[in-house]
């Protein structure tokens, strides 16, 4: 083998090697911070589910590990009740300003898998912060961006978070 035909193998199994490493499989593994939910319903209004600012990260480990947590900025905590001189009104309150404050924090941990061909990331998800999250794939759209990603919801993917990227994972 001459030494340009050599340059040339190098230079084509290099180009080959950058092609494989650009796959999403090796894009997607990262911490982002989340920017934005909105879901855009069919009236074509727009609902933010954890508010105007809401607060989230999402790691996808290059193991093949994912850990995701959403909540809503302006949680405010659960009153104070002390159970000794509480009345009964005063701790059905703090009950349901608690059930209040724990539905606007969503978390979940898991691997996940890419489908290239169908753009979609599968969240398989080990536990979460609710129970009905063990034992269940989440199906998500990814779409990268100069900044991170989005990923969009099904069955309509008409909801859609916006994340950056903040590390490497």
């Amino acid at each position: 083998m001459d030494r340009r035909h050599a340059i040339g193998v190098l230079g084509f199994a290099g180009l080959a090697g950058l092609q494989a490493a650009t796959s999403a499989r090796d894009r997607l593994p990262g911490i982002y911070k989340l920017l934005s939910w909105r879901t855009t319903n069919p009236d074509g209004t727009v609902v933010e589910p954890l508010g105007a600012d809401p607060i989230g990260r999402v790691t996808y480990h290059k193991s093949g590990q994912m850990s995701v947590m959403l909540m809503r900025r302006d949680r405010k905590p659960p009153p104070r009740v002390n159970p000794q001189t509480a009345n009964l009104d005063e701790v059905r309150g703090a009950l349901r300003q608690a059930q209040r404050t724990n539905s606007g924090f969503i978390a979940y941990m898991g691997t996940f898998e890419v489908q290239e061909e169908r753009g979609i990331v599968i969240h398989h998800i080990e536990g979460g912060s609710s129970p009905t999250f063990s034992g269940v794939d989440f199906e998500r759209r990814y779409e990268f961006t100069s900044k991170g990603l989005y990923l969009s919801v099904p069955p309509n993917f008409n909801s859609k978070l916006e994340w950056e990227r903040v590390a490497d994972a």
